[in-house]
């Protein structure tokens, strides 16, 4: 919003200075605008590529060359052209009544426009995330979504106006306008890095090379039978940029990225979000399209060659090389509309020119996961992961009436999961006091860093160790991530079942809602319990993939005391059963 407010109010007053200076004199830096312009666009990537190779790979100047690469020759060539106009044309044209003024006018809102959008594309690609505009974001099912943008789109209109100008009254072999139709927008994306945004956003073109490309359907095939995969159960959605499904004739195009070591992070590993690596396609009428992708095949185990597939269903998922091997190769796929054809890809900024045809052709799903993909350099397929939920619906429970219940990923307890809480950094949670605190409601949210050091406080008095008890009502905790047995991925969620909500089932058919939960992945630590307001859907809660394992997600449920546990639910539809069912008759109680 603030940026936007200050683009209009930066239009308005560029308008109003030439305003006051008259038509004539406005036309002129007009004109030294759009050819400043032209002349920044035409430097832009070569001297970006000049910043990231006269670097080291990372700081700040690597993570801004782009935003400088344009912003600082457009400036320059501003200043020279003014100064080269103003010397020549030492005499003004006077035009009379209100045309000069409403002349000036016009045109000086056209320069501020066109400056202003350089400015906003310029900001997009600065490593300071608060100060450009974020156009893309994620669906609720993981897939890269453009934002509104700007209030006034300055930024979209002087990147169309100069994608037109390329092909047209300043065409060339190499235009804006092929190369990079979405100009406007791919820095933000490229800002969505891992380590909560500090990691990389830029790769050099040495940093890694295009070691194949393949295709996944087309020729008749559904596109819907390709969002498949042997490790993960049914069909993945996936949406445009737009948020609009995609046509049934769409194919996955793939490439083998092999990446070398500058493209390392700090931590050692090569980690890519989907945010940060798009695909230009183009038709035969000249239309361009721009697509990311939906899933990467890699290296499954660092003990073992074995490759899997990594879904992109789940917003801030990305994925990293494992091991210590010099290179790391990965295997994206991107979806192409029919009619389309690649012709470039970005990744982190860097472009990658497609002038070969796809070497192998996958007829389905089945044929790309048992192995096609290992003699393009990425392994060898690997087994079906443990965790995934599996086909065996079934959980032997070994319940025993009046007896703590031992069940892995199961917790019939109002002991606080995974870290206790520390007295004083408690957040918005209300407490209550006994001869230790515990949790009555509320939520608290902090760095994964800080949750852990709650977990080394010793002295009693600071220790949040349980959420409060009640006679009545028995607390129950499930894990429910991609590593557990009663994983909620073990079954697809798409948009439909995401406003469902996940159920206990009790033998006597009452269902309970959960009234909290617990959650950790990388960077983050989250809490939340509050049992007058129960979680209703699955959108409520954080998003799951099977491509971030360090995610944590413990759902709480209040159960009335002495029913017995028979199902975890997705709505109506039985997630998993236990056999036998899981007693709740041991009472809890508040220390």
């Amino acid at each position: 919003m603030i940026l936007s407010a200050v683009s209009i109010f930066l239009v308005f007053l560029i308008a109003y200075i030439w305003l006051t200076r008259g038509f004539f004199s406005a036309l002129i830096h007009f004109l030294c605008t759009i050819i400043a312009g032209a002349f920044a666009f035409a430097l832009w990537e070569p001297m970006a590529y000049g910043i990231l190779g006269a670097t080291d790979g990372v700081g700040f100047i690597d993570g801004s060359a782009w935003g400088l690469a344009l912003i600082v020759p457009f400036a320059v060539a501003l200043i020279v052209f003014r100064f080269i106009a103003d010397r020549i044309l030492r005499s003004n044209v006077i035009v009379s009544g209100g045309a000069n003024y409403a002349g000036g006018a016009l045109l000086g809102a056209m320069s501020g426009a066109i400056s202003v959008g350089i400015a906003v594309i310029s900001l997009s690609y600065l490593r300071v995330d608060f100060i450009g505009p974020q156009s893309f974001d994620y669906s609720p099912t993981g897939s890269v979504v453009r934002n509104p943008g700007l209030w006034v789109p300055f930024d979209k209109m002087t990147a169309r106006l100069y994608g037109h100008l390329s092909e047209r009254a300043l065409r060339s072999n190499e235009s804006l306008a092929k190369w990079h139709p979405a100009i406007h927008e791919m820095g933000s994306g490229m800002r969505i890095s891992p380590f909560d945004n500090a990691g990389r956003n830029t790769f050099r073109p040495g940093d890694f090379d295009l070691r194949g490309r393949f295709v996944v359907g087309g020729e008749g095939r559904q596109f819907s039978e390709v969002l498949k995969d042997t490790w993960n159960g049914g069909v993945q959605s996936v949406v445009d940029p737009q948020g609009d499904a995609y046509p049934p004739d769409t194919r996955l195009e793939g490439f083998v990225i092999t990446f070398k070591a500058p493209a390392r992070e700090k931590d050692g590993r090569v980690a890519i979000g989907a945010p940060q690596i798009m695909l230009v396609s183009e038709n035969a009428a000249g239309e361009r399209d721009i697509s990311f992708p939906v899933a990467v095949t890699t290296q499954a185990d660092p003990a073992t060659p074995g490759a899997a597939r990594f879904r992109f269903d789940s917003g801030g998922t990305f994925i990293a090389s494992i091991g210590s091997a010099a290179e790391a190769t990965m295997a994206f796929e991107f979806p192409c509309r029919n009619g389309f054809n690649p012709v470039a890809v970005y990744v982190k900024g860097a472009r990658i020119e497609v002038t070969t045809p796809a070497s192998k052709t996958f007829a389905t799903f089945r044929d790309r996961d048992a192995g096609g993909l290992a003699s393009m350099g990425v392994g060898n397929p690997a087994a079906l992961p443990t965790g995934t939920g599996g086909n065996d619906t079934t959980i032997q429970t070994q319940a025993r009436p009046g007896q703590p219940v031992q069940i892995p990923d199961v917790s019939v307890s109002n002991a606080i999961p995974m870290y206790n809480l520390q007295e004083g950094q408690h957040g918005t949670l209300q407490l209550g006091e006994g001869s230790q605190w515990h949790v009555i409601s509320g939520e608290l949210t902090a760095t994964i860093e800080e949750a852990r050091k709650w977990q080394n406080v010793t002295e009693r008095k600071l220790r949040i160790t349980q959420f409060a008890a009640s006679s009545d009502r028995v607390m129950v905790q499930i894990r429910v991530d991609s590593t557990s047995r009663v994983s909620l991925l073990g079954r697809t969620l798409d948009a439909a079942e995401s406003i469902l909500p996940p159920l206990l089932v009790d033998t006597l058919g009452e269902t309970y809602e959960p009234v909290g939960y617990v959650y950790e992945d990388e960077t983050m630590y989250k809490l939340r319990f509050d049992p007058a307001r129960p979680i209703r859907a699955m959108s409520e809660m954080p998003n799951l993939s099977r491509s971030r394992p360090q995610q944590r997600l413990i759902l709480i449920f209040q159960v009335s005391f002495g029913r017995s546990i028979k199902s975890f639910n997705k709505g109506p539809k039985v997630m998993y059963d236990f056999n036998p069912p899981i007693p709740c008759d041991v009472a809890q109680r508040t220390n």
